[in-house]
């Protein structure tokens, strides 16, 4: 009991001091979105030199690198200047993961994270508590594009990177008091659930919904089909998925708002927002440096897509330079009309992902499923749906993967998709890639 005690204080401690970095970079961050660009450039050139200079004394893969190359931070005086250093990819942190690591670690308060592996390979590293701060200080800058203050009631309608269930004391106070959001599951949308959703959220009238496009896109299109209107929030928020244009048109229908569409990830520190004009995406520049490069690793020219690397300028415990972020985007050079200076990315080319439907009416988004395998020790996993009422997930162990975890996992999935769909788990060597 007195562990348990103790290791809860420990988590609302943890949670409080993010909590403080959080509001600390909000307000700075409200008032850097109205800079002009240069000093807004000038912001990043600084905290980007701060960076590489960490990096070169505490980190050894990039003291490496500076030391084969022959170069100081010094020598990289702009995020143009960045292409003197190389792109690291997933593979090259996961196999390097110690070389990557800060040698003075655990100053920074490491927390221990992993993506969702829409790829098949799940992927672990170590953000710092202040690189939490500025994420969720960029996130409440763009729902404030939306028009959200805090205390507006907001439904969250996704899957468990949004509605996680770990939650301590003060973070479920956090939400129900400060942020006042409720939390919707989105998995196993059978219509009975979609039912009590509607039920639920017409009795607690969100002023903002915020989730996955196609969870959403799948809950408007049942409102449609039942003829609900009783649900008016003001905006909604889209978020993890590429936003496609024939789920923003119906939700727009169905709900009578705007949809505010968003773009980030913890691994790189990406952050990019729509606001009220609608003309892009709003690169936190503050926080992150986004390049848009070709298969050679040259940056695109305007109006052209390419692969987005991102450089966290935030993260020291685990620093992320030039890292390949695996989404796609546009960027461009244009002003927005609504006056912030933040450079646009025209649209975003990345994150689609698969929907998988069967016969008993469960929907699985590709995020609400991929989300299951991201803290079991797996090298690589392929879900196929092999009929209307069946699945089967393939997977190939990790070392610590264990009897234990595939009784979880398989609990997780029957969950996902509820009675009357089997699910079948095999474990093999190796998955090789579809085209």
């Amino acid at each position: 009991m007195l562990f348990s005690a103790r290791k809860m204080l420990d988590g609302i401690c943890k949670y409080s001091i993010i909590q403080v970095h959080s509001l600390m970079y909000f307000l700075w961050l409200q008032r850097t979105q109205w800079f002009s660009l240069s000093k807004l450039e000038e912001i990043q050139r600084k905290r980007l030199r701060f960076l590489l200079e960490h990096a070169l004394r505490h980190v050894p893969f990039y003291h490496k690198v500076f030391r084969a190359k022959g170069l100081r931070p010094s020598d990289i005086k702009s995020a143009k200047d960045l292409v003197r250093l190389p792109i690291v990819t997933k593979g090259d942190i996961r196999n390097n993961f110690h070389d990557f690591s800060s040698r003075d670690f655990q100053k920074y308060g490491p927390i221990l994270n992993s993506t969702s592996g829409s790829t098949g390979e799940p992927f672990r590293y170590h953000i710092d508590r202040k690189t939490v701060g500025i994420a969720n200080a960029a996130t409440w800058r763009g729902w404030g594009y939306a028009g959200y203050n805090f205390g507006d009631k907001m439904a969250v309608l996704a899957g468990l990177s949004l509605v996680s269930s770990k939650e301590n004391l003060l973070r479920i106070a956090s939400k129900k008091v400060i942020k006042r959001m409720v939390k919707f599951p989105a998995i196993n949308l059978r219509k009975e659930i979609l039912e009590d959703y509607a039920k639920r959220m017409i009795q607690f009238k969100p002023k903002f919904i915020r989730g996955y496009p196609s969870s959403i896109y799948f809950f408007a299109d049942f409102l449609k089909e039942e003829g609900i209107d009783l649900i008016c929030p003001r905006a909604v928020l889209t978020t993890a998925e590429m936003l496609l244009p024939y789920q923003r048109k119906l939700i727009e229908e169905v709900f009578q708002c705007d949809v505010f569409d968003g773009y980030g990830a913890f691994d790189g520190g990406t952050a990019a927002l729509e606001c009220e004009e609608h003309r892009g995406y709003h690169m936190a520049v503050e926080k992150v440096v986004m390049e848009f490069v070709d298969e050679d690793g040259n940056s695109v020219a305007k109006g052209e897509k390419g692969r987005i690397i991102a450089t966290d300028l935030f993260n020291y415990a685990m620093p992320f330079i030039r890292y390949d972020t695996g989404d796609m985007g546009v960027y461009s050079d244009e002003e927005c009309s609504c006056g912030r200076m933040l450079p646009l990315m025209k649209k975003i080319l990345g994150r689609t992902t698969d929907i998988l439907r069967f016969k008993t009416g469960a929907v699985l988004s590709g995020p609400s499923l991929t989300l299951i395998f991201k803290d079991f020790d797996i090298k690589q996993y392929q879900v196929v749906q092999t009929s209307d009422d069946s699945m089967v997930v393939k997977i190939v162990k990790g070392k610590t993967y264990s009897d234990k975890d595939t009784k979880k996992m398989y609990s997780a999935l029957k969950g996902s998709v509820g009675v009357g769909v089997e699910v079948k788990l095999e474990f093999v060597d190796h998955i090789q890639p579809t085209k």
